[in-house]
């Protein structure tokens, strides 16, 4: 993913929120959420301190929260598109 990534997520989840989705806005901002971490993790080690080898660590961590957001919101789209209820 690109730095912008976070953010088009971002809006869509204040887009969705405002449009009174609330399942997709949770979504969204948990894309979002996990994006930037993968995006800012080198900002992250330096501002708390961390040693060097929680870089891979942030990196996997945010892209697996990024990619489960964006599992959430195909799962929850399908779901509204065959009109089937939890």
């Amino acid at each position: 993913m690109d730095k912008f990534s976070s953010l088009v997520f971002l809006v869509f989840a204040v887009v969705t929120f405002l449009l009174r989705r609330y399942d997709l806005s949770v979504a969204n901002l948990i894309a979002a959420i996990g994006f930037a971490i993968f995006d800012y993790r080198l900002h992250i080690i330096v501002k708390f301190k961390l040693q060097h080898h929680w870089e891979r660590k942030l990196r996997l961590l945010g892209n697996v929260i990024g990619y489960a957001g964006i599992a959430s919101l195909i799962i929850i789209i399908v779901m509204r598109l065959l009109k089937i209820s939890i």
